[in-house]
């Protein structure tokens, strides 16, 4: 990835070595000078172009180290690199960062700013808050803690004689022999149990390291912490607990029906484990491609429907090399999309192994893709995909994108199967958020309650709690070791410390653009467009309204969007007869499977 700026240095040199310490205090001194002699809040505006452009540079710097790691997690040089980094840049880099910004928000003539910086300025002024000197190295601990993570997980599984990937295995859980899914899945829980103990004493030390660092900054937890550091100034611990509640009374319902369903189109006594990811509409799993090409292709071709730019800009990416898809052994679990900021193009990573769930993840990855191209403009990095605010509305780019590509899956299958596609689209959010819900649950506890967490047996029955409260119904019998351990298959946990319940906001977010899809596509693509475009240069409250949709911070919409889910899935059953297509997706209003009534806070067993 050696391509070249999308906008040339103004003031940084062209060639500036960030590991040099002369350079790195040459560069220093200037912003100083700059800062000091500023008058105006036009002046002020010129040095915040200045300022980042060093942000720019330090930011692509580290994420070129990262990826490359994640590419494959025995390159020893990427490594390497990222420790320097951490060692000659970080340790004099922070420090820069709080004192300028300190410069910034006491400057004479920052009231002078336009409106486009106040909410800059407000996310600034909680940085400032948070920096302690102290906690450089603990950030630095953090996050070397954090790569060991992919370390630990790449690991290869025995199976019918050859070793997997867990994403290559993930596969045969759709296989209808039943048999052979469970061995699949039995051969996985045994991989993971074999590794359990290592991640187990890993979230030990990042437990004791982030609620360190939480401490020094003056946070009674770490969770309080986070909230400031990630900006999350338009909601409340206490509003994503309501949003819990709001999965738990309308979405855990809904999935219980579906897990239900299953088990009878199976013709099973008990849903087991390895019965959860089979597609009960078809005779064989969906295979929607066989190589990596044939997956960009497909998905280039539905940016396309959408958008001929979207298309376009998605092909330049290909062309440039910006996109690694191939599954193959020593490459990181997961999938991102990364922004290099002064290339001004993301960085999308995946490992597809050609199911529908490689198609969804590369159409959620290229959704931040395209926010990533439409914010590129944006004067302020901070502004730009991923910056480090507003994670909420990211997701909102990537999700809404699934929900705006459901009309358009035929271009994988034919008929039957791009309806069965639809429909596992239609149900993924159904069984997504109580899984968030469950997950951002168990952080909170963990992060509030440090010294309780610290006890494997006590976190083991605080997720068996989850489990109960948030999971689907499925019989675990014998196997409820392997139940009370699941959180530690989600690498946020490790990687991404408290990065969740964004997922839930913005999966909101997305089934309401899925909503006004449905009642005039067009309309919904321009809104989804004009709404990425803000990048994170509004409050989150703006931003979803831009896009069409509301900020749903307490869930209160959930009741109607899972009403809305059912009529659509209702209409895509086989038995169904629809009577109104809207936006490609059959659709309507009767045979709505009425919902169970549900206590709010306990739940029977299913």
């Amino acid at each position: 990835m050696n391509l070249p700026r999308f906008k040339p240095r103004q003031f940084l040199a062209a060639d500036f070595d960030l590991l040099d310490a002369a350079q790195q205090e040459q560069v220093a001194a200037s912003l100083r000078a700059e800062l000091a002699a500023a008058r105006t809040g036009a002046e002020l505006e010129t040095w915040l172009d200045h300022y980042g452009e060093l942000e720019k540079a330090a930011d692509e710097a580290m994420w070129t180290h990262t990826i490359k790691r994640s590419q494959d997690v025995t390159d020893t040089a990427a490594e390497q690199g990222e420790r320097e980094y951490d060692e000659k840049v970080s340790p004099w880099l922070k420090p820069l960062q709080d004192e300028l910004r300190r410069g910034l928000v006491q400057h004479a003539a920052v009231g002078e700013l336009p409106p486009y910086y106040d909410t800059f300025l407000r996310a600034m002024r909680g940085k400032i808050d948070l920096f302690r000197p102290e906690n450089v190295e603990r950030e630095n601990e953090d996050k070397r803690l954090q790569g060991q993570y992919g370390k630990i997980v790449n690991v290869q599984v025995p199976f019918e004689g050859k070793q997997w990937t867990f994403k290559a295995l993930a596969q045969v859980q759709e296989d209808p022999d039943r048999a052979r899914r469970q061995a699949a899945w039995e051969a996985v829980r045994t991989a993971r149990a074999g590794i359990s103990e290592k991640l187990e004493d890993l979230f030990d030390q990042q437990l004791k390291v982030r609620d360190a660092i939480a401490k020094e900054a003056g946070f009674a937890n770490y969770r309080d912490y986070i909230f400031v550091e990630k900006g999350r100034f338009d909601y409340k611990p206490e509003d994503t607990l309501a949003f819990h509640e709001q999965v738990e009374r309308h979405v855990v319902p809904f999935l219980r029906e579906l897990q239900r369903e299953r088990k009878e189109k199976l013709g099973v006594e008990t849903l087991r484990p390895w019965d959860t990811k089979i597609d009960v509409q078809g005779d064989q799993p969906l295979r929607p491609f066989q190589t990596s090409e044939e997956l960009f292709e497909g998905v280039r071709d539905i940016f396309s429907k959408l958008d001929p730019e979207l298309g376009e800009r998605f092909a330049e990416m290909k062309k440039t090399g910006l996109l690694d898809l191939e599954n193959r052994p020593g490459k990181a679990p997961g999938a991102y999309s990364q922004v290099l900021a002064e290339t001004g193009w993301p960085f999308t990573f995946m490992s597809a192994v050609g199911t529908q769930s490689d198609v969804t993840t590369l159409i959620h990855e290229g959704g931040h893709d395209q926010q990533a191209i439409a914010t590129r403009d944006q004067r302020l990095f901070y502004y730009m995909l991923e910056a480090g605010m507003f994670i909420e509305f990211a997701e909102v780019a990537s999700m809404g994108m699934e929900q705006l590509a459901v009309p358009h899956l035929d271009r994988f299958y034919g008929p039957e199967d791009a309806r069965r596609a639809k429909l596992s689209m239609v149900e993924r959010p159904v069984e997504v958020l109580p899984w968030i819900a469950a997950i951002d649950s168990f952080q909170q506890w963990a992060y509030t309650n440090v010294d309780e967490a610290l006890d494997h047996k006590k976190r083991r029955e605080k997720w068996g709690e989850l489990t109960e409260r948030f999971g689907g119904g499925e019989d675990w019998s014998g196997y409820e070791d392997r139940r009370t351990g699941l959180w530690l298959d989600q690498p946020h946990v490790f990687v991404h410390p408290l990065y969740y319940v964004e997922y839930a906001y913005a999966q909101d977010g997305a089934l309401q653009i899925l909503q006004n899809s449905l009642k005039d596509p067009e309309k919904a693509v321009r809104d989804y467009r004009a709404g990425i475009a803000l990048g994170s240069s509004k409050p989150l409250p703006e931003l979803f309204e831009a896009t069409g949709i509301r900020f749903d911070k307490r869930g209160e919409m959930l009741e109607s969007i899972m009403g809305s889910l059912r009529e659509a899935r209702v209409a895509m059953l086989p038995q169904a007869a629809p009577r109104k297509e809207l936006g490609g997706l059959d659709f309507q209003r009767s045979a709505v499977a009425a919902p169970i009534e549900t206590p709010q806070r306990k739940l029977d067993k299913v």
